[in-house]
């Protein structure tokens, strides 16, 4: 079986982008929570701000490279769902879910929120974040294009376990880490809102 595995290696590496992906969708999860009070302030922080981006942008590297496409002369592109399902046929040819991950894979390459959302912020704003000024100031997900990304996480994920299924394997690639909401509710009662600060000093 792991010698099955190793013929091929385009698996580990569709798992760390899906691990990686996941893992931001949750934190994203966690930044896009509704909060009210001393959470909602403390949350709205610059240092917040700028995770927020270095999240966004993950996403969208992570997202992008599965979705790439089979050009054979760019050889780095191993975490492509694309290519680990060609990989797969190859070394394999009774492998049966080829034609289905393809077009599962497919639906994800035209759908809008690739094209004209994820690939498109890739393509203007992040390949070209030099000449926006202000570097922190990047569009976030709307409520409805976060949910269309964690729906397209989840289909991902069951993409790689349909070419799991050649080894009878079935990945788990949830995090269940609640470490940053841990610190928010935790740190969240000492922050001091500008109010705050504002009637401490008039108090003296």
């Amino acid at each position: 079986m792991d010698l099955e595995k190793r013929e091929v290696k385009n698996f580990s590496y569709v798992m760390g982008c899906l691990h990686r992906l996941n893992l931001v969708v949750d934190e994203l999860a966690t930044i896009y929570k509704k909060r009210e009070g001393k959470e909602y302030h403390f949350i709205s922080q610059y240092t917040f701000k700028i995770y927020h981006m270095g999240l966004i942008y993950i996403f969208i590297c992570e997202y992008c490279k599965l979705l790439e496409g089979l050009d054979e002369r760019k050889l780095e592109h191993w975490g492509s769902l694309a290519k680990l399902n060609e990989k797969i046929m190859k070394v394999h040819p009774t492998y049966t879910n080829y034609d289905l991950v393809k077009s599962k894979i497919n639906a994800l390459y035209q759908s809008n929120f690739h094209l004209k959302n994820i690939k498109a912020l890739r393509d203007s704003t992040f390949a070209h974040l030099d000449k926006k000024g202000e570097p922190f100031k990047v569009t976030a997900f709307e409520d409805d294009e976060f949910y269309i990304a964690k729906q397209h996480v989840k289909e991902m994920i069951e993409i790689l376990n349909l070419c799991g299924e050649v080894y009878r394997t079935h990945y788990h690639i949830e995090t269940g880490n609640d470490s940053t909401e841990r610190f928010i509710n935790k740190y969240a009662q000492f922050y001091e809102t500008r109010a705050e600060r504002v009637n401490r000093v008039l108090r003296k």
